[in-house]
């Protein structure tokens, strides 16, 4: 079997046996809660350095910002070059305080997409979501 074939088989199994997949691991995790916690501070002392500075990328506030959105049910449109295109002249002003700036959707409303999205200053932005919840 070539390496191709390989891959195309081990492709075609795991979309087969997905649940029975995802089932195994989770009884693995559970049993072993403990020393995966162990692992993951290990390496997280060992790593701490680059660990935050990796965190501090716009690759990886990108991911950041998708995966929160669709924690909150949001639909994010963006490619990477999308979402930096309309970031980056405003990279060192984001950040959490009132002053600071994120990206902020149009009435609240929609997905994080072209079109609907703008940057403002926090503080604009839970004004905009206020007067939208008393309407």
């Amino acid at each position: 079997m070539t390496k191709e074939e390989r891959a195309e088989y081990n492709k075609q199994y795991r979309a087969a046996n997905r649940e029975a997949i995802l089932e195994v691991k989770r009884k693995y995790r559970t049993a072993n809660r403990d020393k995966l916690a162990a692992r993951q501070r290990e390496y997280a002392a060992k790593n701490i350095d680059s660990i935050s500075e990796n965190r501090k990328t716009p690759e990886a506030k990108f991911v950041e910002h998708r995966i929160n959105a669709n924690r909150r049910g949001v639909e994010f449109l963006f490619t990477f070059e999308e979402w930096w295109a309309i970031w980056e002249p405003h990279w060192e002003g984001r950040g959490r305080g009132a002053g600071d700036l994120c990206m902020c959707r149009t009435n609240d409303e929609g997905p994080y997409a072209v079109g609907n999205v703008r940057i403002d200053t926090n503080s604009n932005n839970v004004k905009e979501a206020h007067a939208l919840q008393k309407n």
